[in-house]
């Protein structure tokens, strides 16, 4: 070091040692930590290294990190063992075991003999580091950060401080996440009020979208002499299910802050699809409405969040014509989709009516269980077993008036080589710009927030796209139900015009399939 003037680490100042997944979590942890000492462990260097190659949102958050640390280095001028202090009043440092100077020769004795598995693998170099660091009388207050479980228990049994890393969390463990919909009771002739409005209604012209408001929202707050949007509170489009004492049936209704009232719901009639409940025509509602860009359905698996999703996109694309065909008995159709009885016209390029040009379909390609490894063959191909969950509601859609399964099969082969209907997954979806598309993300549980975040800033005009999950079944390894991508977005939107949300609650699939989900 010759002679160099090297900082000394104050006991009072905290210490934080990140554990390499909160790096590849979250590449902005560096500048989380406020005026503290956070340290990196060199092997955690090693582990960043492992990672920078891989194609997906890990690997560029690996990359990231690299370039981070080596701008630091080049802008300060300081050396990562020594110390770089940061814009946020903290210091970073990169250590080795051999770097901690310990007080006593029998300290490190000791450490050399305990006994804990594996000497070689990461989590345990870690935790060495640890025990060493914290005998340091500079670094007795330092914490372990990690979002591995597991690590922590062991940290917990050599007595090691550690923490779970929550700066990306949406929310809290004992916050409930936004549902999109509340409950407020209203005296009698209120409701009779909002009953007869809703009853004299004229029908929507042409099945096209309407703005149909109800009632004030000031005139509501006078009557129940209160602040609806405040004391319950209720967001831009949140749905409220207006109640009275007298009568079982809510009459639901969506707040618009455009128009500063409650507008009834928009429910068209869709060809070969009805409604399954009041949660399906709530997600039409948002999933029509030409104002709301970002629409995020939740819910247990077999609730239909995919099938009205798909049902709302065919309708407001060129596929629809395939739905209205004049659909004769006794006419064969080929592989290419068209035959004597009935014919699949090419899509136009341009909507004249305001309708999308295409469906983008993708989802993370996130194995349940033990991956069945290198799948040949095309894009489309091998992106197959992940999305039949929305070939298969395709189908369903395209049979619900009697067609045969071969027919409904050609129908669909044929707008996919059309072009109506695009496969595409997530890792290619960087660079893209999306317009005039209805954009479906399908499992978007497993997403993390990065990935998501490189997907909604492709979007681009007259585009709508759609968030579908169930945080209850992530399989994903780098997320959990406070840090997924869909609940960061539910989250952080829930106050903007230009989104809705809502979580489905009821199955449809079945009664068996119901209480499975509910109850595993």
């Amino acid at each position: 070091m010759g002679n160099k003037k090297v900082k000394t680490v104050s006991p009072d100042v905290k210490n934080y040692v990140l554990d390499t997944n909160i790096l590849l979590d979250d590449p902005n942890s560096l500048t989380a930590f406020d005026h503290c000492n956070i340290i990196l462990p060199y092997i955690v260097l090693e582990e960043l290294d492992k990672h920078k190659d891989r194609p997906d949102a890990v690997g560029a958050n690996a990359r990231t990190i690299a370039r981070k640390l080596n701008e630091l280095i080049m802008e300060s001028g300081d050396g990562l063992r020594d110390g770089i202090e940061l814009e946020n009043g903290s210091r970073l440092k990169v250590m080795t075991i051999s770097q901690v100077e310990l007080p006593s020769t029998n300290v490190a004795a000791k450490m050399d003999n305990l006994d804990y598995g594996d000497r070689k693998k990461g989590d345990n170099i870690i935790l060495e580091f640890m025990l060493k660091l914290r005998e340091n009388p500079q670094y007795a207050n330092a914490v372990l950060v990690t979002r591995d479980t597991l690590l922590r228990c062991k940290s917990n049994v050599l007595e090691i401080a550690a923490e779970d890393y929550r700066k990306d969390a949406a929310i809290k463990k004992d916050q409930e996440l936004y549902t999109g919909r509340t409950t407020v009771e209203v005296p009698d002739h209120i409701y009779q009020f909002l009953f007869d409005s809703i009853t004299n209604l004229e029908p929507a012209e042409d099945n096209k979208w309407v703005e149909q408001p109800i009632v004030d929202v000031d005139y509501l707050s006078d009557q129940l002499d209160c602040d609806l949007l405040t004391d319950f509170p209720i967001l831009p489009n949140t749905y409220v299910d207006f109640v009275s004492r007298s009568v079982p049936q809510a009459i639901t209704l969506r707040w618009d802050e455009e128009l500063d009232n409650f507008c009834a719901l928009f429910t068209p009639t869709i060809k070969n699809y009805k409604p399954k409940n009041i949660e399906h025509e709530i997600a039409l509602d948002m999933l029509m409405n030409p104002k709301i860009a970002l629409c995020s359905l939740t819910g247990i698996s077999g609730c239909g969040k995919s099938l009205v999703a798909l049902a709302a996109a065919i309708h407001q694309t060129n596929m629809s014509t395939a739905f209205a065909f004049n659909d004769k008995r006794g006419g064969s159709f080929d592989k290419r989709g068209s035959g004597s009885g009935n014919k699949v016209s090419r899509p136009q390029k341009k909507n004249k009516d305001g309708k999308f040009d295409y469906i983008v379909v993708t989802k993370p390609v996130q194995p349940v269980g033990k991956d069945i490894g290198f799948l040949p063959g095309s894009k489309e191909e091998k992106m197959g077993p992940w999305i039949a969950p929305i070939t298969d509601n395709m189908k369903v859609l395209l049979s619900s008036t009697g067609r045969k399964d071969e027919e409904a099969d050609a129908i669909l082969a044929s707008y996919f080589e059309l072009g109506v209907i695009e496969i595409e997954a997530i890792t290619y979806m960087r660079g893209r710009s999306i317009s005039n598309a209805f954009i479906i993300i399908d499992e978007a549980q497993n997403c993390s927030t990065h990935e998501l975040k490189t997907i909604l800033t492709r979007v681009g005009e007259n585009s709508k796209i759609v968030l579908t999950g169930d945080l209850d079944q992530i399989d994903a390894l780098h997320v959990n139900y406070y840090t997924s991508g869909l609940t960061n977005v539910i989250e952080k939107f829930k106050s903007k015009s230009i989104a809705a949300h809502i979580t489905l609650e009821s199955g449809i699939l079945s009664k068996l399939a119901t209480e499975v989900a509910t109850l595993l």
